[in-house]
């Protein structure tokens, strides 16, 4: 019965996109990649209203020539990563040009994002990415709501190139965000979310965020760490400090954790030093509202890389998928690669 639902979800997705001007000419083919796992999938009552509004959305623009199209779905943690790679060697193989819709959270989408990054231009132009908010965390994708996903595949849409953060991690592969990447606090609460997520029904996101503010320094202990800013070898400048949090955006003006303004202006770079707990957990709403910047804690900066240096164990999220890093696996590097991936975006 789920896979049916996930098939008539992938319908109104298609039919919804085939009455778009682009349809025909920017892309032919659609690929619909869906996790089931994901927060607007796995809950019943809203995998019951996106159901209700992609289809309506669907009915109230009939089209008589529906464009193909195939349906992927996620079978088990990471099989996003597969699926991305699959859909390089269809691109490669096939000039048709196609649109890969991706209905999930933040992390779903970058698993796919992660194999079509940095093409060639002969490949590039065959295929566009359209990022549909269906997760728990939805601060990346390219439309706000499923309403506005609808819209924006019927025709309120505008081509974009979609940046990305690269992030190199000795003795690591190449890791990507196609939003906020992040050392520290935040990472380790991403992890311990994403655990909590397979046990415990609805928003686990609160509870260990509180927990962590309480625990992560007695634990896990903060260390000095150093942020060189600017070109390998010859850095703009060198923050050594307790940071209890490094995040490097894609851009400013961005938000994660659910809407959460980590950075509300032009600078991608945040690094939060540590301090007593009552300072930490003053700041800590601080930054769910974005009134943090101008904190005598908080560092902001902007910058197309910064190079991290620190001796002890700290996890990296890359879009709400968190790995735990060594000291061997540093200096870690974090670089915005500009006009990454080819998207369609809704109008401003």
């Amino acid at each position: 019965m789920k896979h049916e639902i996930y098939e008539t979800f992938a319908d109104a997705i298609v039919r919804l996109a085939s009455c778009s001007p682009h349809a025909g000419k920017m892309f032919q083919y659609l690929d619909v990649v869906i996790n089931p796992a994901a927060g607007g999938f796995a809950r019943r009552r809203k995998l019951t209203a996106a159901l209700e509004i992609a289809v309506r959305r669907a009915d109230e623009h009939p089209s008589t020539d529906v464009l193909p199209y195939a349906l992927h779905l996620t079978q088990y943690p990471f099989h996003g990563r597969v699926i991305g790679r699959e859909l390089l060697d269809a691109i490669r193989t096939d000039e048709t040009p196609r649109l890969v819709v991706i209905a999930g959270g933040d992390g779903t989408h970058a698993e796919v994002m992660s194999a079509l990054v940095g093409l060639p231009h002969e490949l590039s132009r065959r295929f566009h990415v359209f990022r549909v908010p269906m997760g728990s965390g939805n601060d990346g994708a390219d439309a706000f709501d499923l309403e506005t996903a609808c819209r924006t595949l019927f025709g309120a849409s505008q081509a974009v190139l979609a940046p990305a953060v690269r992030v190199s991690a000795v003795g690591l592969e190449p890791m990507y965000s196609f939003n906020v990447a992040s050392l520290g606090i935040d990472a380790f609460i991403t992890g311990t979310v994403n655990k909590l997520k397979k046990i415990v029904p609805g928003d686990a996101y609160k509870v260990p965020a509180d927990l962590a503010t309480l625990f992560y320094g007695p634990v896990y202990g903060v260390g000095e760490m150093t942020v060189s800013l600017g070109s390998a070898g010859d850095p703009v400048e060198v923050l050594s400090d307790r940071f209890i949090l490094v995040a490097f955006g894609a851009s400013g003006h961005r938000t994660y954790g659910d809407h959460k303004r980590i950075l509300p202006g032009d600078e991608n770079v945040c690094a939060i030093r540590t301090d007593r707990l009552v300072k930490r957990i003053a700041l800590k709403s601080r930054i769910y509202s974005g009134e943090h910047t101008s904190d005598p804690l908080v560092v902001m900066r902007q910058s197309d890389r910064i190079e991290v240096g620190y001796n002890r164990k700290i996890a990296v999220q890359c879009d709400g998928e968190a790995v735990w890093l060594r000291p061997e696996n540093f200096p870690v590097v974090f670089e915005r690669l500009d006009d990454s991936v080819p998207a369609i975006h809704a109008k401003s």
